[in-house]
């Protein structure tokens, strides 16, 4: 399995720079052509609305489609959206043609996550689960590193068709390394395969209502992110480059410093020792990063160096970003070693689908409230929900099932190697 950890990685960086570097780019360009908080919000939760939908939907065709064939086929599907993008429309003085491209990719970029989360049982076995999370969540902090400053380089430098068809081709070189994964062929579920969708649905949705435990991450999952990913998205950006005056590539630096703390964060999840421990302080590894989220409302001098502000929020998103990635790994990995494989696809989509409901929902709130004069009250108010939820969320019944929760994902499949 050591060829899949090289394969994971470099699909996965490939796929995500040319996501990331080009998302930069358009948000600069939003942030530039609209000066609104609001405007901006409401293009970032774009991208999360088609995700609902395809999630929802699609969670029962992943479960039995060629999860190999959905990865490459998706990372090729939105090289060329890109490419027909710099082809056939102009983005100079309309901004929905950036709205509408951003809707395409997303939806997508929906199928893709969903078929890879449901598809890491089948490239790892289930004790490197942790590690292989780990991995996943390292490359992808690595290319928050990179992309941004990369994207904002771009962005001064070159125009923004330029970079549409740049990041296309990085999506075809994606799609092609992905095609030498090599998967476990498991034994499927007879009663899947010969269930109609709505009947695969429904087994779906009676399995989280006879189960706790998941019902308790479903729900915990999607009203953190509901919370912290606004937050991130949002109000850091507003803050720093809008509110505080840094320059593009300092705010890039600033993303760049929560891709180093997810990285460090991957590395103490990976180890055994603090796997039982991360899932047991779960909830209550919420309250310290609201506290650093407080943090925030230190109040600079209105001639302060740019470098220091930077260097400030740099230092405190390194700690964030370990903080939450040690949060949320073990219990991914959980989710994956205690949810029948061959359902992996329908409870990942409903929880994408939710998870897609809610983070919008918050961006869009987020974004309303955020102004000059009152974004301090938002950020003392997000923070106090945290802790509430941090602490509410350590006393119920289902998170001390779901962490007691050893039950074996699957049963002992025979494997051979795809083709």
């Amino acid at each position: 399995m050591l060829s899949n950890r090289f394969i994971v990685a470099g699909g996965l960086f490939s796929s995500q720079f040319a996501t990331g570097s080009l998302s930069f780019a358009i948000s600069l360009y939003l942030l530039d052509a609209t000066q609104s908080a609001l405007l901006f919000s409401m293009a970032v939760g774009a991208s999360f609305v088609p995700s609902v939908v395809i999630s929802l939907l699609s969670g029962v065709w992943v479960d039995k489609w060629n999860k190999k064939r959905v990865v490459c086929l998706c990372d090729f599907c939105t090289g060329l959206i890109a490419l027909a993008f710099v082809l056939t429309v102009s983005y100079a003085d309309n901004l929905n043609t950036l709205l509408f491209y951003i809707v395409c990719v997303a939806s997508v970029q929906a199928l893709l996550t969903l078929a890879f989360n449901s598809a890491l049982p089948e490239l790892f076995p289930a004790d490197a689960l942790p590690s292989a999370n780990g991995l996943v969540q390292s490359v992808s902090a690595v290319t928050r590193i990179v992309a941004p400053i990369s994207g904002a380089l771009m962005y001064a430098n070159i125009s923004l068709n330029l970079i549409f068809m740049i990041s296309g081709a990085i999506y075809f070189v994606s799609a092609i390394a992905q095609l030498n994964l090599r998967f476990t062929e498991k034994e499927s579920e007879e009663s899947t395969i010969n269930k109609d969708y709505i009947s695969a649905q429904r087994e779906a949705f009676d399995y989280v209502k006879q189960h706790p435990s998941i019902r308790f991450f479903l729900v915990f999952e999607i009203l953190l992110n509901g919370l912290y990913l606004p937050l991130v998205l949002v109000a850091m950006p507003f803050i720093i480059y809008q509110i505080l005056g840094v320059s593009p590539l300092q705010l890039s630096l600033v993303e760049a410093a929560m891709a180093v703390g997810t990285i460090i964060g991957a590395l103490i999840a990976s180890k055994k020792a603090v796997q039982k421990t991360a899932i047991r302080y779960f909830c209550l590894l919420l309250i310290p990063q609201a506290i650093l989220i407080l943090v925030w409302l230190f109040p600079f001098p209105q001639q302060a160096n740019a470098m220091l502000i930077t260097s400030f929020f740099a230092v405190t998103f390194v700690v964030l970003a370990c903080l939450n990635t040690v949060q949320n790994i073990p219990v991914l990995s959980q989710f994956q070693r205690t949810v029948p494989q061959h359902m992996l696809g329908r409870l990942f989509g409903l929880f994408f689908a939710l998870l897609n409901l809610a983070v919008p929902a918050g961006i869009w709130l987020v974004g309303s409230l955020l102004t000059a004069e009152n974004w301090h009250q938002v950020i003392v108010f997000s923070a106090a929900l945290m802790v509430l939820l941090g602490i509410f969320g350590n006393r119920n019944k289902g998170f001390h099932a779901f962490i007691n929760d050893e039950s074996p994902a699957t049963k002992e499949y025979a494997t051979t190697p795809e083709h």
